[in-house]
C-alpha cells in the first residue's frame, strides 16, 4: 500500500526518543513511533496507524520543557481520513533492492 496524504506533503509522527545506558556506560539511542486506533481509511488497512503530528503541533510536541500530559495526549488521535489517500501498489516494492518510482505506482490487475 502507498499511504500520502492528498497534497503530498510529508507526514510527520509522533514519537519519543531517548538515549539509555548499559552496564558498561555505552550510550545506545532509542526511538519509537507512537500508534493510535486507526481512522476509518486505515481501518481497512490495519487496525492501528501511526500518530501523525500536525504542523501547528510541532513546537509543543518537540519541547522537552512541556510537560503538561493530559494536553500532549489529546495529540495522540487518529489524523482526519478525508485528508489522506491510500492505494495499492505492486510487490515490487516488497524486494528492498528495488528503488525508484516504480515502486510507488498503483497496482494494475
Amino acid at each position: 500500500m502507498c499511504i500520502r496524504m492528498k497534497d503530498e506533503r510529508p507526514m510527520f509522527f509522533g514519537g519519543v526518543y531517548s538515549i539509555w545506558k548499559d552496564q558498561e556506560e555505552k550510550e545506545h539511542p532509542s526511538f519509537s513511533i507512537i500508534t493510535t486506533v486507526p481512522n476509518k481509511l486505515m481501518s481497512e488497512i490495519h487496525n492501528r496507524m501511526p500518530v501523525i503530528m500536525p504542523e501547528k503541533h510541532f513546537e509543543q510536541w518537540l519541547d522537552p520543557g512541556f510537560t503538561d500530559l493530559p494536553t500532549l495526549k489529546k495529540l495522540l488521535v487518529p489524523y482526519p481520513d478525508k485528508e489522506m489517500n491510500a492505494y495499492r501498489v505492486s510487490n515490487y516494492v516488497s524486494n528492498a533492492r528495488n528503488q525508484g518510482e516504480e515502486c510507488i505506482l498503483p497496482f494494475k490487475e
